[in-house]
């Protein structure tokens, strides 16, 4: 097998969660091929932890994360256990599930990962047992990166740019249902993405995308539009900061029912399809009844 960069397990010293202490771990260097380490890049490309993290930073990352082979079946870790490791998936399908009193161990079907899909992150970021269950649907090729690193050095770099998620979420109204712990949760799986004057930021017809599928306005207005039977743009809807919009097409599981566009320069925080399944729950009877008294072209 071709040899890829290669290191040695050595000391880094980082800033832990709390800035006044400086953690001093052991990072462990495992060799890995070229084509490994390309697989990896391609894996956590654009995910919101690591681009908290600088080039060199990420590269000892990737460098520390072991392997791990799962047969179908197995589980990868259980609901109320302590967590352990952070988890890539590199190949194979891997199903999350979660304990409720009307369905049957391991509990209700949520999620599944795929490749490219990361998984684990909460119970060590926020000290807590693990959230739910995880099953290998297939045979399975986790990338996984022990809980201290993970905590050392992507944590300490990222909870700056979620003090400033935070922040946003506090002033929108439809997020006051949530408590502070719930909006840090979401907090995490959050991206910002600035648009300009007549930016079009969706497109009717368009299907949903996974990475930005629902939005949350910050700053700025944008406009609604749908073509009427004339092939006429006809605004149906006007957005100042604090509201959202993206959420039908994900309700009733169609494709984008209206164009929406910039009118101003601004901001949104942005929400991954998988991220609004998995954080959302908490708000998402507040979005479903907000729809249910919209006009029926929408």
């Amino acid at each position: 097998m071709k040899k890829g960069r290669e290191g040695r397990r050595g000391s880094v010293s980082s800033e832990s969660i709390d800035p006044k202490k400086v953690v001093k771990i052991e990072i462990p260097q495992i060799p890995k091929s070229d084509e490994a380490i390309g697989r990896i890049e391609e894996c956590i490309a654009g995910h919101l932890l690591f681009t908290a993290v600088d080039y060199e930073t990420r590269q000892t990352l990737i460098l520390s994360m072991s392997e791990r082979h799962v047969g179908a079946g197995e589980r990868v870790i259980t609901q109320g256990e302590d967590g352990d490791f952070f988890y890539i998936v590199d190949e194979g399908t891997l199903d999350c599930y979660v304990k409720t009193s009307d369905v049957p161990e391991p509990g209700k079907h949520v999620l599944t990962y795929t490749t490219g899909k990361t998984f684990g992150e909460l119970a060590l970021m926020y000290n807590t047992p693990r959230a739910a269950t995880i099953i290998a649907k297939t045979d399975a090729k986790l990338w996984r990166i022990e809980r201290e690193v993970f905590r050392v050095l992507i944590l300490t770099k990222y909870v700056q740019m979620r003090v400033v998620f935070e922040e946003m979420l506090a002033k929108v109204p439809l997020l006051q249902a949530m408590d502070a712990y719930e909006r840090n949760v979401l907090a995490d799986s959050l991206s910002e993405r600035t648009f300009y004057e007549n930016d079009e930021i969706l497109e009717e017809g368009d299907e949903v995308e996974e990475e930005g599928c629902f939005f949350i306005l910050t700053e700025g207005e944008c406009s609604a539009t749908q073509l009427d039977a004339d092939g006429n743009a006809k605004e149906v809807k006007h957005y100042v900061a604090g509201d959202y919009f993206g959420e039908l097409a994900l309700l009733r599981s169609t494709t984008r029912q209206a164009t929406v566009s910039a009118t101003t320069d601004g901001k949104c925080i942005v929400l991954s399809k998988e991220s609004f399944g998995r954080m959302f729950l908490q708000v998402k009877e507040i979005i479903e009844k907000q729809a249910e008294g919209y006009p029926a072209h929408l």
